[in-house]
């Protein structure tokens, strides 16, 4: 039952990528206003055409692999790499329009937080919520150029920019965990509720097959009296 609710959103996820993918890829035609826009428009193009292939072969591996063949751990490995291409791709995304917490597309991995929610309960959602914060400060270090002066070898030099930078990054940070805190929480209910509905099943089947043992034996019962009143 788990394993078929499962398989079941995985189904669901596929599908609504279709849809988030290119509106990501929208806001970063929108977003894009700057001298390099044909080259970031470019690079979300590439973007998006891998995350769409990617989403295609998703598709088709679920669609042709029999059901009976797809494992826990099969179905573990299908969902962690989803989840990984779409983080990497809305990180991308989010450096090609503006980078840091200036960019809108960091409310994508909101989308990631969800979704983990949904694959892998409250540990999942946790851990997919503190990588969405770490790739925020990632680009927030690329936006500052502090990304630069390392590789450079030059000094890195904290100043006020980018200190409000990191501030807002942390601020955002925190979110990110407590929406993956309240996201696994809800998980949990959900998955409570679920094991109760279905120990109550269980239960309604045992009376169910109770009473048709039951019915069998006053069926024999009711046989046996109308032979002896035909013997008698």
């Amino acid at each position: 039952h788990h394993s078929n609710t499962r398989l079941q959103s995985t189904r669901w996820i596929i599908d609504a990528r279709w849809y988030y993918v290119l509106l990501a890829f929208l806001l970063s035609v929108i977003s894009n206003e700057d001298a390099n826009m044909p080259v970031a428009l470019f690079a979300s193009a590439i973007a998006v055409l891998l995350a769409l292939l990617s989403n295609i072969f998703f598709y088709f591996y679920l669609r042709n692999i029999d059901q009976g063949q797809l494992s826990e751990k099969k179905l573990n490995a299908l969902n962690l790499s989803q989840i990984s291409i779409d983080l990497v791709f809305f990180f991308v995304i989010m450096l090609l329009t503006g980078g840091g917490v200036d960019s809108i597309a960091h409310a994508f991995f909101a989308i990631s937080i969800m979704v983990s929610m949904i694959l892998f309960g409250f540990r999942g959602s946790i851990i997919v919520a503190a990588v969405s914060g770490i790739l925020l400060f990632a680009s927030a270090f690329v936006k500052t150029g502090i990304f630069s002066d390392i590789l450079s070898g030059t000094g890195v030099t904290l100043g006020r920019e980018a200190s409000v930078e990191f501030t807002k990054a942390g601020i955002l940070f925190l979110v990110f965990l407590l929406m993956g805190f309240f996201g696994g929480y809800i998980s949990r209910l959900l998955r409570a509720r679920d094991l109760l509905l279905l120990e109550q099943i269980t239960k309604e089947e045992g009376h169910v097959n109770r009473l048709e043992e039951l019915t069998v034996e006053f069926d024999k019962s009711a046989k046996l009296l109308v032979r002896r009143d035909l013997e008698l």
